[in-house]
């Protein structure tokens, strides 16, 4: 499973799996100009990760996941100025089939399976911190493998 979030109109399409191998790939879609195209790779390799874009900060988020070894806990952001992946503040739970979303100027991480059970768990990420909080768990009880959405106020 790969991850998608869009940035600015453009549309990123993140890791995965495609047997035997887990995917760092990121290819992008432009649906004005009809291209597709590749950027730089995710430093790590994943699949079952969670995108997330921050517009104000201009940098697209890529959280959890697993690697073939363990449950991943890093978290990358993309900034398509530089066309860099850079190290973020690790999630405070490793995790895979999290579900993310941007709102305001955080990112959200709900849920995922960290190896033993699927989780309540929803953990906030500030940008201008680099540090992710914990914030109330989810009232109707764990979750995996679902998308998320932020719906503006």
């Amino acid at each position: 499973m790969l991850a998608f979030s869009s940035l600015k109109g453009i549309l990123y399409s993140v890791g995965g799996f495609l047997p035997p191998s887990y995917s760092a790939d990121v290819t992008c879609y432009d649906p004005t100009a009809d291209s597709w195209w590749q950027v730089a790779p995710l430093r790590d390799a994943r699949r079952e990760h969670a995108c997330a874009a921050l517009e104000q900060h201009g940098m697209v988020l890529v959280c959890g996941g697993y690697d073939d070894r363990r449950y991943v806990p890093s978290v990358e952001g993309f900034d398509p100025r530089t066309q860099a992946w850079r190290p973020l503040a690790p999630l405070r739970r490793p995790r895979q089939l999290l579900g993310c979303a941007a709102a305001g100027e955080c990112v959200y991480a709900v849920g995922g399976f960290d190896g033993a059970a699927p989780g309540p768990w929803v953990d906030v990420y500030d940008p201008r911190k680099d540090a992710w909080r914990e914030h109330a768990a989810l009232a109707g009880g764990p979750r995996m493998a679902h998308g998320v959405v932020a719906v503006p106020l």
